[in-house]
């Protein structure tokens, strides 16, 4: 996906978040057990606040940006919206060549922020729906773009040592062409490996990549094949 694919997405997936930010904010939010709706909205809201600065300013470092001011409940959704708009603006209004700071150390510019916010958004758009019984799933070419990002950035082979005997995953989307073999052994992992699967998991884009994120079970998808390896493999990232 091109950078302005990702803003258009950011500006979707954040609309429909904002609409799902309107329910009732004490309701718990079953895919992060630990918050309530009130909560997950805090937690985008000042995601993405970060995110605006940091464009804005073209910061080349974290800490001077800080962090967002606390707000009462009945501010939360209004200030979300705020929010999201000026990163939205920000983005578009930037080269995405330009660097600035990420955590990403491979890549450090505001395309990768675009990628990374309009995945964001997309997950917590869809636990937001979730905790109010309603989740839409998410585009099949974000959630396919979104598979490659997770293995882009957050699974690295740092997660994988002490990992014992090895494991080979075959992630098939059923509305994408984003197949992948996914190999972990102690220390390594290679999205994009050769060889026959131990386990190939089916389902569509966006129910894979809400199985990567543990937002749903193993029993959302098809699988053929070893479940201890697929079992194995999602125990691997470390999300927390």
């Amino acid at each position: 996906m091109e950078t302005s694919a990702h803003i258009d997405a950011l500006a979707l997936e954040s609309e429909r978040f904002g609409r799902a930010a309107r329910g009732a904010f004490e309701t718990r939010v079953p895919s992060c057990p630990d918050w309530s709706l009130g909560d997950l909205v805090w937690h985008l809201a000042s995601v993405q606040w970060v995110w605006r600065e940091i464009v804005r300013e073209r910061a080349l470092e974290r800490e001077p940006i800080g962090q967002p001011e606390d707000r009462p409940d009945e501010e939360l959704a209004p200030w979300f919206d705020e929010v999201s708009a000026g990163l939205v603006d920000a983005l578009r209004s930037t080269d995405p060549s330009v660097r600035i700071w990420s955590w990403a150390g491979g890549q450090q510019d505001v395309a990768w922020v675009a990628r990374r916010q309009a995945h964001e958004a997309a997950v917590h758009r869809w636990d937001a729906q979730n905790a109010l019984g309603m989740p839409d799933p998410i585009a099949s070419d974000l959630a396919a773009d979104g598979i490659a990002e997770f293995f882009d950035w957050m699974l690295t082979s740092e997660d994988a040592n002490g990992f014992e005997g090895v494991a080979r995953v075959r992630l098939a989307p059923t509305d994408a062409d984003a197949a992948r073999t996914i190999e972990v052994t102690d220390g390594r992992i290679d999205p994009s490996a050769g060889g026959a699967p131990d386990v190939t998991v089916g389902g569509t884009a966006s129910d894979l990549l809400l199985l990567l994120w543990r937002r749903v079970s193993p029993d959302a998808v098809s699988i053929e094949g070893d479940r201890s390896a697929l079992d194995r493999f999602l125990a691997v990232a470390d999300l927390s």
